[in-house]
């Protein structure tokens, strides 16, 4: 009986490791491309969030600004009072939290400034109102102003808090 040896087509232990070495490039490089892209989309929904938080906080001072008569500061107790005779709304504002009545509706880093006829002011009545979001006064901001009437142009002249 003749033996005949058969021979295994198989890699041989070098085709073999270049084979591992290029699988496990392979694999690093999508690790760190899904890693990226989860980094992104992370970034993507902060920003939709500060944004959205933003528009809102305009949306809602441009209303009160519009809606109430008199809107007066008190920088000492950081309070933004926004009053009509019916009604009256106040706004909490310290640096880092805008509560407006018990409703947080900004939570970040912001700085603002209170203008009354086109000069900044840091008490009494205001007609203008100036967000800087962030710590940097370059950053983005919101500028937002009403026209006065007769009634509280007549109220800053005599210094009364009539409303």
């Amino acid at each position: 009986m003749i033996w005949k040896i058969k021979k295994i087509q198989a890699f041989t232990l070098y085709e073999v490791l270049v084979g591992l070495a290029i699988a496990t490039i392979v694999v690093g490089l999508a690790y760190s491309v899904i890693s990226l892209f989860g980094r992104n989309i992370q970034l993507i929904q902060t920003n939709y969030s500060n944004n959205t938080s933003i528009q809102l906080l305009e949306q809602q001072l441009a209303v009160d600004l519009e809606r109430y008569r008199n809107t007066i500061i008190n920088q000492a107790s950081n309070e933004a009072s926004f009053k009509t005779a019916m009604d009256s709304i106040l706004y909490y504002l310290d640096g880092n939290i805008i509560l407006r009545g018990q409703d947080t509706v900004f939570n970040s880093n912001y700085t603002v400034f209170y203008y009354l006829n086109g000069e900044l002011i840091a008490d009494g009545y205001f007609d203008a109102i100036k967000i800087v979001y962030g710590e940097r006064q370059d950053n983005k901001y919101t500028f937002l102003s009403k026209k006065n009437d007769a009634a509280m142009l007549i109220n800053i002249e005599n210094g009364t808090k009539n409303f």
